[in-house]
């Protein structure tokens, strides 16, 4: 039966109090869509009722029947409108309120039955009865607000309706399904048409979160909250983490009731100051930036443009600047993903331009990751030794001296890889890898936003714009080109700055400017592919292969267990064999001059040529005598020609610079018996040019022959011989050479 329907059968109460509980059984009863179980509900209502209405003074009486006829007109049905309305008036009775509050309330359904929809009237009479009889404040299936009080206040607001007031300390907890918290101690009003809270001060702590209630809690001032929601957000709160700070962070709270499994990011604060400073968030490193606290996480947090910061000193002074969005902090120490890194020391600085950052509290260690992803296989800037560096990890220790380039620390066994490319590394290969299959090098489409906008700061939107592709194509360009070591990429405000390389690049690709090839290969097993001496600056690589200083002239180096030791400005320390050319030696101490573009040779043990072929100059053969303990400086090429663009004559160049020796102490001559400390010969400084291109008559080497005795010193030079040794021949005179001191003659060539 529809309402209307019944409403023809049941028009209004009599307002008589004798008949107006039988005419409620009447009115229920004419509901023909009321469920039978629900009709033995009522009834037992109406049984309970009758003597709580019976006991009413006269007024009461004539308020309710009063009411109830406009609830009528209203259009309020029996279920669940009148028997809320009912049944709230029992609980008024059973939990003892006073007379007062229960006046009150009547003038507030009063107000809402002539001021409100029939829906804002049912959720008056619905809150007021879990109010009273329940102590909730709202209740639905998934969402319950339920009060802990001494007592409370039914008010009329003449424009918002009837509140309830609590004006002494209440526990207000909301709750869904699985998850719950609690304002504690709080006071405020309750507006029960629009089902709205609306308090002033109490303490939310993050318990739930794992977290002692006296260590981390906001403290609220004024807020509102709608209860159909689980969840509040309140300003200016005064948040406390004990952990971190002793002073208290104004900012704003924000908590939801999540049934996630897993899902505990609540409550959570975030502070007003996005330049708070905590001196020694934890021993030696300081924070600039933002806080929030997310569930059990405490956060650092900043913005795109001004990222929260890390300062962490070693020994007083600034050793590590570590900027992100966010920086969690643990117990144990703090997480950053996408973290821009830059070590400072001294006046230099190695940088990169966003990673995983780790620095571990007890350990007191930083650790830098490359995760895959993002940005994070970018190189390293190293701008003292001018190269970028490419690894899988750096660490470093706050009471140690070094950086430690090597793989993520991992079991036993582990092979790490790294490479090191000077910042003026060019080759063909790699531009043809970075062009790819594209029409236009990423690399000149990046040039010609520069040349068009005149910035070097390029957000992805107008690149994207400018190029003509969507914005992830754009960054992905950008990422790339990072990852190459062209710009740096800001991922945070999705932003890249153009470094000079990116010019110098196209200049040596058009050959016109230099360029070097000078890159290392390092590959170790459980060691690090690199160590930083944070005092002398000596970067230590391990693990290095083979490698090439001039491509064109042949002059390569394959040091010593793999070790090289590097200096300012690409210039470094080695032992080992070095290939020049045609010629080949071992020697110690070795040192390459970058600037000068020369490599300083003060020990070698051992040098070796090779000569084109008398008969056959296409071919070449190793001279079958060895110059030693030579002091000698390699001129690779001129010094503003390291690429080798240009044909510069004479280079590569070697000089000896003191005397070295030839020695005839090997078992094939004379089974040994020419002892090299009386039976030698001495070579005066030499310079051979062309190293790669002269002519074996042009091979000449002065100096004197010394022969323990057999013969005068002989002032005679060495040359390459037919059975390509190095020796002279010198005709005797016609009285013969003076042999054994006096004791013989010599006749012969």
């Amino acid at each position: 039966m529809s309402f209307s329907s019944f409403g023809q059968r049941f028009k209004a109460f009599s307002e008589n109090p004798d008949t107006y509980v039988a005419e409620l059984t009447e009115f229920y009863l004419s509901d023909a869509n009321m469920k039978k179980d629900k009709q033995k509900e009522y009834e037992a209502l109406i049984l309970q009722y009758a003597d709580v209405f019976n006991a009413m003074p006269v007024q009461q009486k004539k308020d309710v029947m009063k009411l109830s006829n406009l609830m009528l007109k209203k259009r309020v049905r029996p279920l669940p409108g009148f028997y809320d309305f009912i049944e709230t008036q029992i609980a008024f009775k059973t939990t003892n309120q006073s007379n007062e509050s229960f006046n009150q309330w009547f003038k507030g359904l009063n107000w809402t039955i002539e001021s409100s929809t029939l829906g804002g009237f049912n959720n008056a009479v619905n809150s007021s009865l879990n109010l009273v009889k329940y102590n909730t404040l709202y209740s639905t299936k998934i969402v319950d607000w339920k009060v802990k009080h001494n007592g409370y206040n039914i008010r009329i607001d003449t424009i918002r309706g009837p509140y309830v007031d609590f004006t002494s300390d209440i526990d207000l907890t909301y709750s869904s399904q699985k998850d719950l918290n609690t304002i504690f101690s709080t006071k405020g009003k309750f507006y029960i048409v629009e089902q709205i809270f609306e308090g002033f001060g109490g303490k939310v702590d993050w318990s739930r979160a794992g977290l002692p209630k006296d260590q981390v809690y906001a403290e609220l001032s004024n807020y509102n909250v709608s209860l159909k929601r689980a969840a509040i957000i309140a300003d200016s709160v005064l948040f406390t983490n004990k952990e971190y700070f002793q002073h208290k962070l104004s900012g704003t709270l924000e908590d939801l009731c999540s049934d996630k499994v897993g899902d505990v990011t609540y409550p959570r604060f975030y502070s007003y100051k996005r330049e708070e400073i905590i001196k020694n968030v934890f021993p030696d490193v300081d924070y600039v930036g933002g806080f929030t606290q997310q569930g059990g996480k405490f956060l650092g947090y900043g913005t795109a443009v001004e990222p929260a910061e890390l300062v962490i000193k070693k020994e007083g002074k600034l050793f590590c600047k570590a900027k992100a969005i966010l920086h969690p902090f643990s117990q144990e120490g703090i997480a950053s993903p996408d973290c821009q890194i830059t070590f400072y020391i001294n006046q230099d600085s190695v940088y990169h331009p966003g990673l995983l950052f780790r620095y571990n509290k007890s350990q007191k260690e930083i650790a830098c990751i490359n995760n895959k992803e993002g940005i994070s296989a970018s190189p390293w800037v190293d701008s003292y030794h001018a190269i970028d560096i490419y690894t899988e990890a750096v660490y470093a220790k706050l009471d140690g001296h070094t950086l430690e380039f090597t793989s993520i620390k991992a079991p036993s066994n582990t092979v790490s890889f790294a490479s090191f490319e000077s910042n003026n590394y060019y080759t063909e290969a790699k531009w043809d890898k970075i062009k790819g299959i594209d029409e236009v090098s990423p690399i000149y489409r990046v040039k010609g936003f520069v040349d068009k906008y005149k910035k070097k700061n390029i957000p992805v939107k107008e690149f994207a714009r400018y190029i003509g592709f969507d914005e992830t194509q754009a960054e992905v360009m950008l990422m790339r080109l990072a990852i190459d070591g062209f710009i740096n990429y800001e991922s945070y405000r999705k932003t890249a700055i153009v470094k000079e390389k990116i010019f110098d690049y196209i200049k040596a690709n058009t050959k016109k400017q230099d360029y070097d090839n000078l890159r290392f290969v390092s590959s170790t097993k459980n060691s690090a592919n690199a160590v930083l001496n944070i005092f002398d600056m000596d970067l230590r690589l391990y693990g290095i292969e083979t490698f090439s200083l001039s491509d064109t002239h042949f002059v390569n180096i394959a040091p010593n267990k793999g070790e090289i030791v590097m200096k300012k400005n690409r210039s470094f320390e080695f032992n080992g064999k070095i290939s020049a050319g045609r010629f080949n030696m071992g020697g110690e101490k070795c040192y390459f001059d970058y600037e000068r573009f020369a490599l300083n040779l003060p020990k070698i043990d051992s040098m070796a040529f090779y000569v084109p072929l008398f008969e056959d100059t296409n071919k070449i053969i190793k001279i079958q005598t060895p110059l030693q303990n030579l002091v000698c400086e390699l001129l690779i090429d001129d010094p503003k020609n390291k690429s080798s663009i240009k044909r510069v004559p004479g280079y590569p160049m070697l000089s000896s610079l003191e005397e070295s020796f030839v020695y005839y102490d090997q078992p094939k001559i004379q089974n040994g018996v020419y002892l090299r400390e009386k039976f030698f010969y001495k070579l005066d400084p030499f310079k051979i040019k062309d190293l790669m291109t002269f002519k074996t008559d042009s091979i000449r080497f002065t100096g004197i022959f010394k022969s323990s005795g057999i013969f005068p010193d002989i002032k005679e030079p060495l040359k390459v011989m037919k059975d390509y040794s190095l020796g002279f021949i010198i005709e005797t005179p016609s009285t013969g050479m003076i042999a054994y001191g006096g004791k013989g003659q010599f006749y012969n060539r």
